[in-house]
């Protein structure tokens, strides 16, 4: 409420009442300001003078810093760069280690060329293809290899593309029931491949009756 012109101004007082008022003021954010007349002059108070609603001072809410603000701004752009590698375009940047085709045969690397057709092929079918081989050699890693595509299967393991029969092999889990069988086919192919080790008629039936093994496991789990 303003003071007309011709009111005098008194000095403030100073006491415990005073000081309680501000306080209790300050406590309720409340903007005021008392002052003190000696004379009211040409100003008359009566019934009808209406009341002074106070004035709440308004919360500010939280402010960011500079500092703050810009932390923050800085980590959802990262936020949002990395959502975008993982699921943005091919989603190969952050893509994570070859792993399953839940229900569905598993790619073979490419220097294995097998193809689709030759992956589907059945159990059966191809234990006589690889017992008509006249190449032993060439039949037991061609063996190695589908049992190896068998196992992901049964596994869920997939395959990097550039991958050998034995980086294959390593990814399997290593409590896998069959590993050990699988383990031996490795072997027997490796020694006949790539140290020249003779095949005989015994090892051969050996090694079909253990991958024949192997190759159910991956039939059952595609199917």
């Amino acid at each position: 409420m303003a003071l007309p012109e011709d009111a005098r101004a008194a000095t403030a007082p100073r006491g415990e009442t005073a000081e309680r008022y501000l306080e209790a003021a300050r406590a309720q954010r409340l903007e005021t300001r008392a002052e003190y007349v000696s004379d009211l002059g040409s100003l008359t108070l009566t019934g009808d003078t209406r009341r002074i609603e106070p004035v709440r001072r308004r919360d500010p809410g939280v402010k960011l810093e500079g500092g703050t603000g810009t932390i923050i701004v800085v980590l959802v752009l990262l936020a949002l760069l990395l959502l975008f590698l993982r699921f943005g375009g091919t989603g190969t940047i952050l893509s994570r280690a070859p792993k399953e085709k839940d229900g569905k045969t598993i790619d073979a690397p490419e220097s294995w060329k097998i193809d689709a057709d030759e992956a589907a092929t059945d159990q059966q079918s191809l234990l006589a293809q690889l017992r008509a081989m006249p190449d032993r050699r060439a039949a037991l890693v061609r063996l190695l290899r589908h049992v190896l595509l068998a196992a992901g299967t049964a596994c869920e393991t997939r395959f990097a593309r550039s991958d050998t029969e034995r980086e294959a092999f390593a990814r399997l889990p290593g409590d896998w029931k069959y590993r050990g069988t699988l383990a031996d086919i490795l072997k027997a192919a490796e020694l006949a491949h790539y140290g020249g080790r003779e095949v005989s008629d015994d090892g051969f039936e050996e090694a079909l009756s253990q991958g024949a093994t192997i190759l159910r496991l991956g039939e059952m789990r595609h199917g």
